[in-house]
């Protein structure tokens, strides 16, 4: 997924380029998105497998002993 975006992205930057330096006067604020969010989104993944490798496996708790009382 993350490569879907990456590519994504590159293939509007040099549309946002072009957009913004010869004036053409598209819609700069969809360009930017499409530029920008691909960028956010594959950070956001990238720090989520990070952070799930890193995370301890631990063992599930163990019960407490049950008292019988009378």
């Amino acid at each position: 997924m993350s490569i879907a975006l990456g590519t994504a992205g590159l293939i509007a930057f040099p549309l946002f380029m072009a957009d913004a330096l010869t004036g053409w006067m598209w819609n700069i604020g969809l360009l930017e998105r499409a530029v920008i969010y691909p960028i956010m989104i594959s950070h956001a993944l990238l720090a989520s497998s990070i952070a799930a490798r890193r995370l301890p496996v631990t063992p599930p708790p163990t019960p407490l002993p049950i008292h019988a009382t009378r």
